[in-house]
């Protein structure tokens, strides 16, 4: 199974056999990440991926404030993934692939 089907067939909701017949791009979507800890320190700098419902894949880095934005993916939702090890010195960040939450 390649990759895209298979992100493709996580994406889909187990309760809703509504496909649209033609899908359309134009979806904006931004996020911020920032500690679970209550400090609001932002994930800035990191590398994330992210694929729409078409199995489009988007590749960019988390700004100064831990934000990051998809523009003009296809409308439905997402996965956010973050692929690239953290090369720096905080352990926060170095852990964030690896924890179990």
């Amino acid at each position: 199974m390649s990759t895209g089907k298979k992100l493709h067939d996580e994406m889909l909701h187990p309760l809703n056999s509504t496909m649209l017949a033609c899908p359309t791009r134009g979806a904006c979507t931004s996020f911020q990440l920032v500690d679970e800890f209550g400090s609001g320190s932002p994930y800035a700098g990191s590398s994330y991926e992210a694929c729409d419902i078409e199995g489009e894949t988007y590749r960019d880095f988390l700004d100064m404030d831990g934000k990051g934005e998809i523009k003009n993916h296809f409308i439905g939702p997402i996965i956010l993934r973050f692929i690239s090890e953290y090369i720096g010195d905080n352990d926060l960040y170095t852990k964030l692939q690896t924890r179990d939450n």
